[in-house]
């Protein structure tokens, strides 16, 4: 897959770190 802008890349680097994407998901996203 190519990365088509900047943002993409931003976004790719840092949720490859999985303490950082389960910080994200548990303060900006709804509890269910």
């Amino acid at each position: 897959m190519k990365i088509q802008n900047p943002h993409d890349k931003f976004l790719k680097k840092t949720f490859s770190n999985i303490e950082v994407t389960r910080d994200f998901i548990n303060n900006y996203l709804p509890e269910f």
